[in-house]
């Protein structure tokens, strides 16, 4: 009994996701209250979103500041995916303090969790370096672990991209302005039109404050960022003089940060920086150095030098690229899944970004062990 009522519970949601979408307005139309769920769709840029409308220099540091320090920082934007990477940090932080908080010799649950994952990198990391290097590799290389899987699963937690700020279509000129005049390009707005302001699609939003949770079946239309600007330009002004209703694209005040390239390119250049400080470490300036400039071999070996240099910088590209790629497209396949299949679609993919999350992570931080190893190991010719 309790199965079948299971089998129709799960039936009547994934009818409700089906028809309460984006997809179900192709089969029931709107006025027949098809899309009874659809949202619009997440606003999907590479470049992290600002928390906040005005650049931090107009919020506390006024314009005449004679710091140079202060200058530097100028027209700068706290974004949501540095909180995120501070939050990923605190979490990092109270995990390791509970664990090591209560430890006993019969572990609790997570002193058993943490403990089967530390066994499991202690055993790994001494298959592939030796037991008595583990010592020095296994801090980072748990760090690096922890930090990604945690910033992963923080970022398919709800409120990651549903919670925000609305930018106004002035807002969204204002940046779009800026990045004109910063480019060294010129673009004419003054007659109000313009064909890249119409590849900004808005949606109608009700007014809520400086916070705003974007609920099911808040908005069934996009219109054009010329339209938001100016009501003239659009099919039907109707909505847009409603003072409770207001256009705009939601900027979330969270968003996971392995989708911003920048954090994964500060994880890139901390794995680097330590494998290399290693491999001077162990093997000494001379010989570590020797690797990428080479003139002992005469020319084969200074080609063979140069190769390795570079195969040094596809490293970094491929550590930043590989991670930010993945979760990036984690984050994209959500957000099309959740309009098109609101509420079940969205769970299958959930379970997967889970699964991917650890994977990303294993692969990072095992990689990083790896390059290690070959950088504090001699090459054969340096040994004679």
């Amino acid at each position: 009994m309790n199965v079948k009522i299971l089998l129709i519970s799960i039936l009547l949601l994934t009818l409700l996701g089906v028809f309460g979408g984006k997809l179900g307005q192709k089969v029931i139309p709107e006025s027949w209250g098809g899309g009874f769920f659809s949202s619009p769709i997440g606003h999907i840029a590479i470049k992290a979103e600002p928390v906040h409308a005005e650049p931090i220099k107009a919020l506390s540091l006024g314009t005449n500041s004679s710091s140079k320090l202060l200058k530097a920082i100028t027209n700068t934007y706290i974004t949501n995916t540095m909180i995120a990477t501070w939050l990923a940090i605190i979490v990092l932080i109270i995990f390791a303090w509970l664990v090591n908080k209560n430890k006993n010799s019969v572990p609790n649950r997570l002193q058993g969790f943490a403990e089967i994952v530390m066994e499991f990198f202690i055993t790994l990391i001494g298959g592939i370096v030796g037991a008595t290097q583990v010592k020095k590799f296994f801090p980072l290389i748990m760090t690096i672990f922890l930090f990604i899987v945690i910033a992963n699963w923080m970022g398919i937690l709800p409120g990651y991209g549903t919670i925000g700020w609305i930018e106004t279509p002035e807002i969204i000129k204002s940046h779009l302005s800026h990045g004109d005049s910063s480019s060294g390009g010129h673009s004419d707005h003054d007659d109000g039109h313009d064909a890249e302001y119409d590849d900004q699609p808005l949606a109608k939003f009700v007014k809520s404050g400086p916070v705003y949770i974007q609920p099911l079946g808040s908005v069934k239309e996009e219109i054009s960022l010329t339209c938001g600007l100016d009501p003239s330009h659009c099919e039907s002004t109707k909505e847009l003089t409603n003072p409770n209703v207001q256009a705009g694209r939601l900027s979330p005040y969270l968003r996971s940060a392995n989708t911003d390239v920048n954090t994964t390119l500060a994880i890139a250049l901390v794995a680097m920086v330590m494998i290399h400080w290693w491999g001077l470490r162990t093997l000494g300036p001379l010989t570590h150095v020797g690797k990428f400039i080479n003139f002992k071999e005469g020319p084969t070996g200074f080609v063979v030098g140069l190769i390795e240099a570079i195969s040094e910088v596809a490293r970094l590209i491929s550590f930043t690229f590989r991670l930010f790629g993945n979760i990036f497209a984690g984050e994209v396949l959500l957000i099309v899944v959740a309009f098109l299949i609101p509420l079940t679609g969205i769970l299958v993919f959930l379970f997967l970004e889970v699964f991917v999350g650890v994977v990303q992570a294993f692969i990072f931080s095992i990689l990083t062990l790896v390059f290690a190893a070959t950088a504090t190991t001699a090459h054969s010719a340096d040994e004679h």
